[in-house]
């Protein structure tokens, strides 16, 4: 991770290294404060995040993904990619088993180091799209500032199929919870 504040003519500061043992499937990171940020990334059936700051920390980045299924792995939903929503929120895109479709999750992420995701909303996309390859996110009411606190808020969501198709979405949150509306085209 590198600190890319400084001059295009200077190497980039290094703000900390993982190591990565299986493949990450997307990456994300939010600012939490001045100097304070958020990073997390997924591999296919885990997710790990990992506190950034200008203190040097050479912890690694923690697991905190939603219990186990007692299932088989191979049947279990497979994470596409994730975006931070707040500091307190993520979105998850899941790619069902066996191309049986999609969904995107909002989950709340853990108040403890020792805590668990857990689960504020979720849809399923259209039953055409069997795969979903992209997520984008825009917070349509962001604060002034990072360091200051997600009020409530509306974001726009936005999903790629493998039938190149666009799903659209909007994603009510308030303190507590998450709602997910699916937004109908509607021909002019």
């Amino acid at each position: 991770l590198f600190d890319t504040t400084g001059s295009p003519s200077t190497a980039p500061k290094v703000r900390g290294r993982m190591q990565v043992e299986i493949e990450a499937e997307d990456v994300d990171v939010i600012q939490t404060g001045k100097d304070e940020y958020l990073f997390a990334y997924c591999t296919k059936y885990d997710i790990f995040i990992k506190k950034i700051s200008s203190k040097t920390d050479s912890s690694d980045p923690r697991c905190i993904s939603p219990a186990k299924a007692e299932h088989d792995v191979e049947s279990k939903p497979v994470f596409r990619a994730l975006r931070f929503l707040s500091p307190d929120f993520l979105l998850m895109l899941t790619n069902l088993h066996g191309r049986r479709g999609a969904a995107i999750r909002v989950l709340r992420l853990p108040v403890t180091d020792s805590g668990k995701i857990t689960e504020a909303g979720r849809v399923k996309l259209p039953k055409q799209v069997q795969q979903a390859t992209a997520l984008a996110v825009c917070n349509l009411s962001p604060g002034p500032s990072p360091s200051d606190e997600q009020g409530p808020a509306q974001f726009l969501v936005a999903v790629a199929g493998h039938d190149m198709s666009i799903s659209l979405f909007t994603i009510e949150s308030a303190r507590y919870g998450a709602i997910v509306t699916v937004l109908q085209p509607k021909l002019q």
